[in-house]
């Protein structure tokens, strides 16, 4: 099976969402305030630059960090309303894993934090997140480590899966949107062109249905994704992002527009800010972006 079939099977079967799945994501059931999980690093993972994309890393830890949390908010759901992602470096590695941890539980919101290790055991960055309980639609479906489903079985060719009409249409769809063969994570995201206006640039952006989650919003690593990919039209060529920080404001839905300006261009370092917006010219999310210039 192809990366698409996997991802739509393991939807159907355990549940998240296809962007998680396309990137390899899973994390384990929640222990006393702690949870662990892992990315499976494949190209949708990785930049242009051939390192982790911290799009991907964010998708990673904000899922984690909830994880963590949702014991202490029984009956409710989280929104995740801060996710700061650092990266040490740029070594590749065949997973990154994920170990999160309760920092604080209060009645409006809860904190996590997490660290980010390589498959031998070295650091490579870490996460914190805030987060706000909300009550929980009466449809809302469980995620698959809520309720203990163990990761998916996949079949040994699709043949063997029986894919629904809906499900072969989109697999057919993501298999268009990854069809060179070597896919990275901006071609998940797929921003619009930048264009550039009285010192800032512009992108517009549509989110698809992939990087939906089980409330028809756009995922909030998705989101964090898109800002940290925008941001760096304000940077220097071959600068390194390794530090972002998003907050977020309200759902995206619909089509949005990104804004992002320089704010400290030095010989060492740069730092940027961006804005998500919506149709409505309302702020979805505000994003900071720390570049090396090396």
């Amino acid at each position: 099976m192809n990366t698409a079939e996997k991802a739509v099977f393991a939807t159907r079967h355990v549940g998240m969402h296809l962007y998680g799945h396309l990137l390899g994501v899973w994390c384990e059931p929640p222990s006393s305030g702690h949870c662990s999980g892992e990315i499976k690093v494949n190209p949708n993972c990785l930049d242009h630059q051939g390192s982790l994309a911290i799009g991907a890393l964010a998708t990673l830890g904000d899922m984690a960090l909830q994880t963590a949390l949702l014991p202490a908010y029984p009956g409710q759901r989280l929104m995740t309303m801060l996710l700061q992602v650092r990266r040490y470096g740029l070594g590749t590695c065949d997973a990154v894993h994920i170990a999160a941890q309760v920092c604080n539980v209060g009645k409006q919101a809860g904190l996590a934090h997490a660290w980010l290790k390589d498959n031998k055991g070295s650091p490579i960055g870490d996460l914190c997140g805030t987060f706000v309980p909300v009550p929980m639609p009466s449809a809302w479906r469980p995620l698959p480590w809520e309720i203990g489903l163990k990761r998916p079985v996949y079949p040994e060719n699709s043949a063997h899966a029986g894919f629904s009409d809906d499900e072969i249409t989109q697999i057919k769809i993501l298999n268009a949107l990854l069809k060179d063969g070597k896919p990275q994570f901006s071609d998940l995201i797929k921003l619009g062109a930048p264009e550039r206006d009285a010192g800032r640039w512009r992108l517009p952006w549509t989110p698809e249905m992939h990087l939906f989650n089980r409330g028809g919003e756009a995922q909030g690593g998705a989101i964090c994704g898109a800002l940290a990919l925008a941001s760096k039209v304000a940077a220097p060529e071959g600068a390194i992002l390794f530090e972002h920080k998003v907050q977020f404001f309200r759902p995206a839905k619909h089509d949005v527009n990104i804004t992002v300006e320089a704010l400290h261009e030095g010989r060492r370092f740069t730092s940027a800010m961006s804005r998500m917006l919506d149709p409505e010219n309302r702020l979805v999310a505000l994003g900071w972006s720390q570049f090396t210039n090396d």
